[in-house]
This record gives C-alpha cells, sequence and structure tokens, in this order.
C-alpha cells in the first residue's frame, strides 16, 4: 500500500469513509501510525470502535487482497470530482498564523458581512490556539 502514502490525508479519508469498516481497518493497517490516528478521528464513534475491533483481531491478508483494495482506493481517489475543505478549520488556521492587525481587520470586515461566520471562525480559531496551549505544555499530542 506503498501508493496511499503519496496521497494526502483528507484525499485518502474522503477516499475510504463510506467503506466497510474491515477495508478501513486493513487500509489503517497498512499506513503510518499517525495517517491511522487522523483517518480514525474523523470517523463516527461506533465506525471508530468497528474498525479498531478489526484491526486488533487482524492477523493475516494476502498479499492479492491488499493489492486489490489499494487499487480500488486510488481508482476510487482519481474519479473524485471534488475535494472537501474543512474551510472554517484552514481559515483559522491561517488566521492564527497572521499578526493580530490582521487578523482583527479580517474579522471585523466580515462580521459586517456574515456575523455568523465570525462567531465560528473566533470559536475555532480559540480552540486551536487552546490545543496548541496544552500540547506546548505537554499535556496533549496534536498529530497533524
Amino acid at each position: 500500500m506503498k501508493s496511499l502514502l503519496e496521497v494526502s490525508k483528507s484525499r485518502l479519508m474522503q477516499a475510504v469513509s463510506d467503506e466497510h469498516p474491515q477495508t478501513i481497518a486493513v487500509v489503517i493497517a497498512c499506513l503510518p501510525p499517525k495517517v491511522g490516528a487522523f483517518m480514525l478521528e474523523r470517523l463516527p464513534p461506533e465506525r471508530q470502535i468497528a474498525i479498531l475491533r478489526r484491526v486488533v483481531n487482524m492477523e493475516e491478508v494476502e498479499v492479492e487482497t491488499l493489492e486489490t483494495v489499494e487499487s480500488e482506493i486510488l481508482a476510487k481517489i482519481s474519479n473524485q470530482d471534488s475535494f472537501k475543505f474543512e474551510g472554517t478549520s484552514i481559515a483559522a488556521a491561517i488566521l492564527n498564523e497572521t499578526d493580530y492587525g490582521t487578523c482583527r481587520n479580517i474579522l471585523e470586515n466580515l462580521d459586517q458581512d456574515d456575523p455568523e461566520m465570525v462567531t465560528n471562525l473566533k470559536q475555532e480559531i480559540h480552540l486551536q490556539k487552546s490545543l496548541k496551549s496544552l500540547a506546548d505544555e505537554g499535556r496533549i499530542t496534536i498529530n497533524y
């Protein structure tokens, strides 16, 4: 499954999210743990449990099965007409990297047209800053 390592985590997640839990278990078992964690975290709790249970119980998978799963996922990725972005999170991360004045100016101008968007952005900015602070203190680990 080496070629799946060349696919972004988000695109890979989008491609496998509706697959059977066994298929997802095989995929995440073949990827680095950080990628598997990224994917698992984005699934509903009941699917997380079903998938992890399958990973734990996995003992052996035939090479032919691995190759089939890999080629089907790659085909699915190449046939994707669009890519789903987590826009609010991306925008908040970008704003967190700007200086205070730029961030404030952008949020104030956006607030005139779309106060709800600004509220959502502020919540996400605060969440990201809080998580970063906890990570800096060593209280949590953030996997990107």
